[in-house]
């Protein structure tokens, strides 16, 4: 019998498998094998540490075994492969062989080939183990004596950290490998492994996406949690969720935008599932005013390639709770190791103790076990748990995504689910996911085949809208909008700024049976004073799509405008932030932004310590009722000022204009155009009834640009608009721009104490609904300064700041509305906060509720914006 054959037939993993979540009975487990426990081969095999280690690694496997489980090492398991030469051109290609010509002719490719091929040729099944878990680095040359190629040195570097890197997660469509921070080496070697596992559709992300298998928890047959944040892209994420990895029901999205600590690296660093209703949660990370939360964002699978959101930014312990779960918070969570219906295995005795008091109080089937390690706390090493319940293997061969079965898969028919109505709450509502239907997926790998990767697949989602013009027929349509206003003008392109952009035929209808810990959203209250939003528009005049069967629903009464509030028209209740992630310098834009400061802190502290003031005003508005949506820059994006939307962007209600229209504006640099995100664009869209683009002024002869309310302060309700000329605010682009949306424009000189233009209109004005903040000394022209006071005071109180009080930020404001009580805030810095006077204060004070202020002054020094900037209205 062939050695093939021989593996094929003692492998037990060629089976069918199916799913259901990470309570299931545990039937295999994989680990490392015991020598690859130590640094390296060379190093010290026989010591303590390294023998400790080996103890440890059988102490846990030897209980593994006594409750049932299979335990695999990796290296034995890829020597199952039955197609052994896969496994021997693998360790061919890792051999890394290094030439030393001193002596002799120099050493040819057919050589060196040869000597990989004999090397490996010659390998006992012992060391073929021991050379597929390790990288093999060899300097060879030439004996001077009769020529033939000798050793002259090695060094020997283990894959030990494989499994922990955790490059993988597997549902019962396939497996997913990411990882753009790993070597290919660790991405062959996890083909193989998951090969031998008896996978047949292995898909990989396409880069620049990351992820790790430790941010993956699957929950049952009709929900999972997937972590975002340290090791996994949010962009990941949405990108699995368009493709049809998970196949559930329901997926709850962990965003980890505050913390991003080492040492809580991955979801399952802070929450373990125990049982099928009881979950163990970090104690650290619990509280909506914990700096350390994490927030849900819960997706609804509405049809074959589409999950929508249905909650977003709900505190994790609480949406746990609302959810029917169990929560049982404990100081640790890395401790713990679940083997299946209740059994779980903990290295803290007091960690044991209180579980089992847990379950027993609960009525669980919870069943801990200590199991103690000597010299050193145990972190089990093992990649991924093999369930009686984990995954259905396709036919073999099988490398493309198919339609599942609707008899099996009652989610694959087209049912569409309505949006939950409330009031201004974009917040609430907006779809975090746009992926083109047509898109298909990245399949990377067919049995003994080497790994094929197609870097193009990954398409819109993540496709950069600065560099040129955008492919979506959306966005492209946005992006190149014509009107029938002309421009004579060499230097402006032959596109007007105005297009209608209604999105397709809303989708709506019936949400799915409640089932265990399914938690529906609740419609909130109707507006009280009569005006809805644009998200409450199309929810309520869209049709309900039930199968083939449409069904009208009622339209309401349109808004009357009388009744509104005119504080309502200049305050918004909904705000977009974006986390800083990838927060830094931005070089591009210090040109011309003298606030911005220059430190040697490294890129990750400046990135943690923006997270965490970010996180803080997060807080503070929320705490006041503001809703906030909340999106996050990626690192590979490149959008180190990505924390400021509201330069690229504005959003414009009915109540202001008469319909409700997104605006996109031109921005200076390339790094600031990247911001503009098409899942971004594509959400707001859907609550806006017209778009209105000048982004083409980028692509012009001689660029111009518009930096949106950075440039532009608004005056609302009197569709007043106040510009400072810059070179971010070219006067034709504002021109158009006030024509197109019915606005008046007030422009006028500013500069700094050192006589430089100011470089965006916000750092030195505020308008709010009837106070106003403004540096008349930075405004220079007599004339210029005669005509901004008399537009400002004939409708606001004005509080005059000095060149001094611009550098604390002390015009950069904000004010908003809480959607619980319509209470009036203004929003600053600290900084600014502390810069004012107690009159300026209290003039401050008599016109709004309150002052909401936070410390920002990692973001004010680097980025060189404040709290304004850092806000973008969604009224």
């Amino acid at each position: 019998m062939s050695t093939g054959q021989e593996s094929q037939q003692k492998s037990p993993l060629r089976r069918e498998w199916t799913w259901l979540g990470e309570y299931d009975t545990t039937r295999l487990m994989v680990t490392h094998d015991p020598p690859a426990l130590g640094d390296t081969l060379s190093a010290g095999l026989h010591s303590r540490s390294v023998r400790l280690k080996a103890e440890n690694h059988a102490r846990f496997a030897s209980t593994l075994r006594e409750n049932g489980i299979e335990v695999r090492t990796l290296g034995d398991l890829l020597m199952e492969l039955g197609e052994r030469s896969a496994l021997r051109k693998f360790i061919t290609d890792q051999l890394v062989l290094e030439t030393d010509d001193q002596v002799g002719a120099p050493l040819t490719e057919e050589e060196l080939d040869d000597f990989r091929e004999r090397m490996v040729d010659g390998m006992t099944e012992a060391q073929l183990v021991q050379a597929l878990t390790h990288q093999l680095r060899l300097r060879i040359g030439r004996r001077p004596s009769s020529g033939k190629l000798e050793v002259r040195s090695f060094e020997v570097s283990p894959l030990a950290s494989l499994l922990e890197l955790r490059l993988a997660i597997v549902t019962r469509e396939c497996a997913v490998i990411g990882g753009k921070h790993t070597s290919p080496l660790h991405h062959r070697l996890m083909y193989l492994m998951l090969e031998c596992l008896g996978l047949r559709r292995i898909v990989s992300l396409p880069p620049p996406l990351r992820l790790h298998g430790g941010d993956f928890i699957p929950a049952g047959p009709d929900l999972i949690f997937h972590g975002t944040g340290r090791v996994t892209d949010e962009a990941s994420v949405r990108y699995m969720l368009g493709k049809h990895v998970f196949d559930v029901p329901r997926a709850a999205m962990v965003r980890d935008l505050f913390d991003r600590d080492p040492t809580r690296p991955c979801l399952d660093s802070v929450m373990k599932l125990l049982t099928c209703d009881t979950i163990a949660l970090l104690r650290s990370v619990v509280g909506e005013d914990n700096p350390r939360r994490r927030l849900v964002t819960e997706f609804v699978r509405v049809s074959l390639r589409e999950y929508r959101p249905v909650r977003l930014s709900v505190e994790l312990h609480r949406y746990l709770l609302e959810n029917d779960w169990n929560v049982v918070l404990v100081d640790s969570v890395s401790g713990i190791c679940n083997l299946g219906d209740g059994k779980l295995l903990c290295g803290d005795p007091e960690l044991c103790k209180q579980l089992n008091e847990f379950g027993a109080e609960h009525d669980s089937q919870i069943q801990a076990t200590h199991l103690e390690f000597e010299g050193t706390e145990h972190k089990h090493d093992l990649l991924f748990h093999r369930r009686s319940l984990c995954f259905r293997v396709p036919s073999e061969h099988q490398a493309h995504f198919e339609a599942p079965d609707p008899e099996q898969h009652p989610w694959a028919t087209d049912l569409e689910v309505p949006r939950p109505a409330s009031p201004t709450q974009l917040a609430k509502d907006l779809t975090q996911l746009r992926l083109e239907e047509d898109e298909e997926p990245t399949v990377v790998h067919e049995p003994h085949l080497s790994p094929r990767v197609e870097f193009d697949m990954l398409a819109e989602p993540l496709a950069s809208l600065a560099s040129s013009p955008p492919a979506s027929i959306r966005l492209s349509r946005l992006l190149s909008s014509q009107d029938g206003d002309s421009d004579s003008e060499s230097d402006a392109p032959k596109a007007a700024d105005s297009l209608d952009t209604k999105t397709p035929q809303a989708r709506h209808g019936a949400y799915p049976q409640r089932e265990r810990g399914m938690h529906m959203p609740r419609r909130s209250r109707s507006s009280s004073l009569g005006s809805t939003s644009a998200v409450e528009r199309i929810l309520s005049s869209a049709n309900l799509n039930i199968g083939a069967e449409a069904v009208s629903s009622p339209t309401p009464p349109p808004a009357v405008a009388a009744v509104t509030p005119p504080e309502h028209i200049q305050t918004s209740s909904a705000v977009m932030m974006v986390a800083p992630v990838g927060f830094c310098r931005n070089e591009e834009t210090a040109l011309d932004n003298f606030f911005m400061c220059d430190v040697d802190d490294p890129m990750v502290e400046l990135e943690r310590r923006a997270l965490a003031e970010f996180g803080a005003l997060h807080r503070e508005l929320t705490s006041r009722g503001v809703c906030v949506l909340v999106y996050s820059a990626e690192r590979f994006q490149g959008t180190p000022d990505a924390v400021f939307p509201n330069n690229w962007v504005s959003a414009h209600s009915a109540d202001e204009l008469g319909e409700s229209v997104l605006v996109l504006y031109p921005m200076a640099t390339e790094s600031r155009r990247r911001e503009r995100r098409q899942n971004i664009i594509g959400d707001l869209q859907e609550a806006y009834s017209r778009s209105v683009g000048f982004t083409q002024w980028e692509f012009s002869d001689v660029p111009h640009y518009l930096e949106g309310t950075g440039v532009l302060v608004l005056d609302r309700v009197r569709r007043i608009a106040y510009a400072a000329k810059s070179k971010r605010c070219y006067w034709r682009i504002a021109l158009k721009w006030a024509n197109s949306l019915g606005y008046r424009l007030v422009f006028f000189r500013a500069y700094d104490q050192q006589d430089r233009p100011i470089y965006h209109t916000n750092v030195m004005m505020f308008v709010g609904f009837s106070v106003a903040v403004v540096c008349l000394e930075s405004v220079t022209r007599p004339e210029e300064r005669e005509k901004l006071v008399s537009t400002l005071s004939s409708s606001h109180e004005i509080v005059e700041i000095t060149h001094e009080q611009v550098l604390h930020f002390c015009g950069n404001l904000l004010e908003v509305r809480s959607d619980v009580d319509n209470r009036r805030y203004i929003c600053m810095s600290s900084c600014a906060y502390n810069a004012f006077t107690e009159e300026q204060r209290a003039t401050l004070l008599r016109h709004t509720d309150g002052i909401i202020h936070s410390p920002i002054p990692t973001i004010e020094k680097i980025g060189g914006g404040s709290v304004r900037c850092m806000l973008a209205e969604l009224p």
